[in-house]
């Protein structure tokens, strides 16, 4: 198991990417198109996470790992992820998983849109999750209660 890491950043140590179109992205993890990279880095999952700002009616293009597991949560307005054949509408709230390819093309509706893209390495790893915790085993998962209710987590 890898010992815990943990980043923090303010909220100016953010940086951002602006296009001609009016798109644009807060960059919290990953590089982007234009090759802004965010401050958070981890070298297990190679995470792309964007914060994005799309004016209706735009395109927003990405590049995205093959193999990585990626999905878009829409935040506000409405959203189409382009295929080759046909787009399929997503709305407020909603996420949508995205399947595998090198590249996803996202479509604003006929309002402004903001949506969060995320992606990263899949680990491929049993998981078992209970409260806070998430482990690979079930006695792992017991092993980490005990050593939070024995104060061992200061």
């Amino acid at each position: 198991m890898n010992k815990p890491q943990y980043q923090e950043f303010l909220p100016n140590a953010m940086v951002h990417d602006e296009s001609s179109n009016g798109t644009k992205i807060n960059v919290i993890a990953g590089t982007t198109n234009q090759g802004t990279t965010g401050a958070v880095t981890n070298i297990y999952s190679e995470p792309l996470y964007l914060d994005v700002h799309l004016p209706a009616g735009e395109v927003f293009t990405q590049a995205i790992t093959l193999n990585h597991n990626a999905f878009i949560y829409i935040i506000e307005g409405e959203v189409s992820v382009q295929s080759a054949d046909h787009l399929d509408a997503i709305e407020a709230t909603k996420l949508a998983v995205l399947t595998d390819g090198e590249q996803v093309s996202i479509v604003a509706g006929q309002k402004n849109s903001r949506f969060l893209l995320i992606a990263g390495k899949p680990f491929n790893e049993p998981v078992v999750r209970h409260g806070p915790f998430v482990m690979n085993t079930r006695e792992q998962l017991l092993q980490a209660f005990d050593d939070f209710n024995q104060g061992k987590f200061a």
